[in-house]
């Protein structure tokens, strides 16, 4: 079995670029986990998981247009 995918090296461009969508995607999970407490939750069904992901992003996008409106004032 051959792959074709390459690492790309440390210190390019390309590898900062990718390293910091890494890093912003880990911030967000772990706030849906931690900050919206998703993991403590009881949630049973997929119909109910997706409800309160949902309610979640809302929330996370909330917080950013907040946020960003008080550093406008």
């Amino acid at each position: 079995m051959t792959f074709y995918n390459t690492e790309v090296p440390r210190g390019t461009e390309t590898y900062k670029r990718i390293y910091n969508q890494r890093t912003a995607t880990e911030r967000i999970n772990s706030r849906i986990l931690n900050d919206y407490g998703l993991h403590r939750m009881m949630i049973h069904t997929k119909k109910h998981y997706s409800f309160m992901t949902t309610m979640i992003g809302i929330c996370i996008h909330l917080d950013a247009r907040y946020k960003q409106a008080q550093t406008e004032v």
